[in-house]
């Protein structure tokens, strides 16, 4: 595997985590579809643009040394 498709296979694997959680959050009625679909167009343009964390290690509960 190439370091490209590496990549490629973890935007795809983080885009696909964020679908299902905000799917969750919608469910519960905690945001509504508008709010998710904003939110996973903008975190979609961030992974896809590669502006990230910077070399932060950051964690599931937004903690990063």
């Amino acid at each position: 595997i190439t370091d490209d498709q590496l990549k490629e296979k973890m935007k795809t694997a983080a885009l696909t985590h964020l679908k299902s959680n905000l799917d969750a959050l919608v469910a519960q009625g905690v945001i509504t579809q508008a709010q998710a679909d904003a939110r996973y167009t903008a975190m979609q343009t961030r992974i896809t643009e590669g502006k990230g964390h910077k070399g932060k290690m950051m964690f599931h509960r937004g903690f990063g040394f």
